[in-house]
């Protein structure tokens, strides 16, 4: 799991940690938390890469500011993903996509009828 902070300023500031013990500490310090599945060591994106993660890890974790959930979402992943986490916000993208960086209109929709 990745852990993006966010925080509002002049700049908008962004970044990349591992582990459950920083989402506290990051967001008392952030406007805003972006949890997403690790990427693979290949990979030279830090997001994006279509993956999901346990969302176990989150589940039971209180946060103290706002937070999206990233990560492999698609329409047959997304309910699940919501329930077990409580997510309000969603950060979506090659779930939706017919090709790398083409979103899908048919896609789109399956997808908001999901949730």
């Amino acid at each position: 799991m990745h852990i993006y902070f966010l925080y509002q300023s002049d700049l908008l500031l962004i970044g990349n940690f591992h582990g459950e013990k920083l989402v506290s500490i990051f967001s008392e310090v952030s406007d805003q938390l972006l949890i997403d599945a690790k990427p693979p060591k290949s990979s030279i994106l830090p997001g994006g890469n279509g993956l999901s993660f346990d969302w176990n890890l989150i589940k039971n974790i209180e946060f103290d500011c706002p937070w999206l959930l990233a990560g492999g979402l698609n329409s047959k992943n997304a309910a699940n993903a919501i329930d077990l986490t409580g997510a309000t916000q969603l950060d979506l993208s090659s779930g939706v996509e017919r090709s790398p960086g083409v979103k899908d209109e048919n896609k789109i929709a399956s997808f908001m009828s999901s949730i």
